[in-house]
């Protein structure tokens, strides 16, 4: 009898799942505890990109290098999520729009950071971990960084590993054995 208000976005359902992967694998204890991920907003944020960031890495058209509509889904949601949390956090309506703006820079800085990084190899992407996830201490834990990179680069292949039809129905897995005895 009632229509929905707004109508279900395509691949929301699959790009939540692939954010809520993200997200529990940017709270593991390891990175906060032995690897000194600063416990902040931005700190968690950082580390919640880093895993954003191998998704969209993975979902990523090889053939003509442009994202592709889960991609794009997987943006929005992470978006309204950190939309939603600014404003539990006490920021105002108007204040939204200035806060959103600087977080979409510092995403998009982070993809283009990593993509990059990764395309050139291990020494680039610990210089793109000691300046993203660790630029806001004083003294960059150099093991730290190295674990963390390594763990990129491992969750990269790892999850070129994983199918296609996992991926695109929102199942992803991240590795952790780059994280055992930290």
């Amino acid at each position: 009898m009632f229509l929905p208000l707004r109508k279900e976005k395509p691949l929301r359902q699959e790009a939540v799942a692939l954010y809520t992967e993200a997200m529990t694998a940017s709270r593991r204890p390891p990175f906060y505890e032995a690897l000194a991920v600063p416990d902040t907003m931005d700190g968690r944020y950082d580390l919640l990109l880093i895993h954003v960031f191998l998704i969209l890495h993975r979902l990523l058209d090889r053939a003509d290098g442009k994202p592709s509509d889960l991609s794009q889904a997987l943006f929005d949601v992470c978006f309204e999520d950190i939309d939603q949390a600014l404003r539990e956090s006490g920021v105002g309506d108007m204040k939204i729009g200035k806060h959103m703006k600087k977080m979409m820079l510092a995403f998009n800085g982070r993809m283009h950071a990593y993509e990059k990084a990764s395309s050139i190899g291990m020494d680039a992407l610990e210089e793109a971990v000691a300046r993203n996830l660790y630029g806001t201490l004083e003294t960059v834990p150099e093991q730290a960084v190295k674990i963390v990179a390594a763990y990129m680069q491992d969750n990269i292949v790892f999850l070129e590993a994983q199918g296609e039809s996992d991926i695109a129905a929102g199942r992803v897995t991240f590795q952790t054995q780059t994280l055992k005895g930290v």
